[in-house]
């Protein structure tokens, strides 16, 4: 038996309405164009739930555009994070954000 996920059963919910409301015609361009102008309002508001969670909606349609599921961003996600786990990290910039610095493990 497939029991479905939460954050699985709301991306289906998301990409549902959206297609519904906007077309199902592929629009992974525009939605991640989208989820940045979100997250410049994020930015503006930091402690906006609601900032969060248009980002978070923005980002499940994304990635079901890109055809991905809920499952693959998990999956994927916890890839990402041993990698950078491996990552040899620099100093903080101008605004606190601190990068890997290439070529280093």
């Amino acid at each position: 038996m497939n029991v479905k996920s939460t954050i699985q059963l709301l991306q289906d919910d998301v990409c549902e309405w959206a297609n519904k409301t906007f077309g199902s015609n592929q629009r992974l361009l525009p939605v991640i164009h989208h989820l940045k102008q979100e997250v410049d309002e994020l930015l503006t508001h930091p402690h906006n739930r609601m900032e969060f969670a248009d980002c978070f909606i923005l980002l499940l349609e994304a990635a079901q555009q890109a055809g991905l599921d809920t499952d693959d961003l998990i999956r994927d996600s916890y890839e990402k994070l041993e990698i950078n786990k491996k990552r040899v990290w620099g100093e903080p910039d101008e605004n606190g954000v601190v990068n890997h610095i290439e070529g280093l493990h």
